[in-house]
């Protein structure tokens, strides 16, 4: 009797095209880890030591998706031998270990929004010469950990939700002018004394002219090309109406809505026969950004920055983008007790102060929201941990300096934004491991 031949079934059919999806998803998997080998997300790291009751996300964007299924600590010692030697700690254990939950984690009873909930997109108004390259930069690293966009571009792009923007332009551009985006924008600005960030841009504006001159060479005129030429001296750049040295701060940070409000104010003054002068309202001003910064307290803004969003560590630690003097591009300036007798005789006229009322009170009222913030967190304990984080910035600056901004470095998320980010974040990592990010 002949065998009989077995025929398929839909039920040998269904279990065939079954192995055949699965043997395809597995080699799309493989493609993909291939594809996306130099970026990986760390997802739902938590320590309940540590309070931590929600995962969060983060991108490491330099570092293999190996990661996943290899020892983590022994992994990022190997991805990061550019940065750091097999037999140093990258930071002092002692201060390691002194480092107190709130400040590794940004738990903070001022907090007003969990960026992880990706909510908001994070836009800094970046004024002249009041630190915001540098600011730029710790926040493109916020994004770079978050998988935000914008990390690496200067362009408004809506439709990499949520972003991070940090060049210069106005408020008014992000309120008026700007491509709509379905997301609230989350406002952040820095200031600065009027009298330092007049001279500093003065300064600024002289190292191009040096280098037109080509007293610092071909590779600094890249770095300061986009400067503008101001032809005066030192005493005319000052007392002249120029946008950078009269009430600067106001003019980027101040939403029109207001500027009208001053302005008509201003214009029915001097129609009637009041004598009574205009209060600017720089309260108003500051009321429409999340934090504003003070430059001449760096590191106390970018601590209290670090509370009122709920930063970890590791997204705050940083290189400053320009250092006067030290880049050979950037003309040293000297402090302003040093400064000409004319100069300093200038700045304490009431003409000056007249011509910077609106930039006074603007930074006179930041101090004081700061002064605030601190006392509201508690200013013993927003004392010690700066006194940590001065020291720990310290050992940054040690391990990190050397991947500052140099002409032709690519260590940097977008032009001098960021630069060392991460021999950062290796330093970091390789001292405290993932699990305590």
């Amino acid at each position: 009797m002949a065998p009989q031949q077995r025929s398929f079934t839909c039920g040998h059919w269904f279990l065939l095209a079954l192995v055949t999806l699965c043997i395809y998803m597995l080699f799309l998997a493989l493609f993909s880890s291939l594809l996306y080998r130099n970026k990986i997300t760390v997802d739902s790291y938590y320590h309940s030591s540590l309070g931590e009751t929600q995962p969060r996300n983060y991108t490491l964007s330099f570092l293999s998706s190996d990661m996943l299924f290899k020892p983590r600590y022994k992994l990022v010692k190997k991805q990061c031998r550019k940065y750091i030697s097999d037999d140093t700690s990258p930071f002092s254990p002692t201060l390691v270990s002194s480092l107190p939950p709130s400040l590794l984690r940004g738990d903070s009873n001022i907090s007003v929004i969990d960026l992880s909930l990706g909510l908001v997109n994070v836009v800094l108004v970046k004024t002249i010469k009041t630190g915001g390259s540098t600011v730029g930069g710790i926040l493109r690293q916020i994004a770079n950990y978050r998988g935000m966009g914008g990390v690496s571009t200067s362009e408004w792009l809506p439709e990499t939700e949520p972003f991070v923007y940090a060049n210069h332009h106005t408020i008014d551009y992000f309120l008026e002018e700007a491509p709509p985006v379905s997301l609230s924008n989350l406002y952040i600005s820095w200031v600065r004394h009027p009298v330092d960030r007049c001279m500093s841009f003065h300064y600024f504006v002289r190292s191009k002219g040096m280098a037109l001159r080509g007293e610092l060479g071909p590779a600094c005129l890249r770095r300061v090309g986009h400067v503008p030429t101001i032809p005066l001296s030192q005493t005319a750049y000052m007392t002249a109406k120029t946008a950078h040295c009269h009430n600067h701060m106001h003019s980027f940070m101040s939403p029109k809505v207001l500027r009208d409000r001053l302005d008509r104010s201003h214009a029915s003054s001097a129609s009637s026969s009041s004598t009574s002068t205009t209060v600017y309202n720089a309260s108003a001003v500051l009321d429409y950004y999340t934090f504003v910064g003070v430059q001449d307290r760096f590191l106390e803004s970018v601590l209290i920055l670090q509370k009122k969003l709920s930063l970890s560590l590791p997204e705050i630690l940083f290189l400053s983008s320009k250092k006067a003097g030290e880049s050979g591009c950037l003309v040293a300036h000297p402090p302003f007790a040093e400064e000409r007798e004319d100069i300093r005789r200038y700045v304490r006229s009431e003409e000056w102060r007249r011509r910077n009322s609106y930039d006074y009170a603007l930074y006179e009222e930041a101090v004081r929201r700061l002064d605030l913030e601190i006392t509201n967190y508690g200013a013993a304990r927003f004392a010690e941990e700066l006194n940590l984080f001065k020291m720990l910035m310290r050992e940054v600056v040690e391990k990190c300096g050397q991947h500052a901004y140099r002409e032709g470095k690519l260590d940097c998320f977008w032009s001098d934004h960021g630069c060392g980010h991460k021999c950062i974040a290796c330093q970091y990592f390789s001292t405290m491991g993932p699990s305590n990010f």
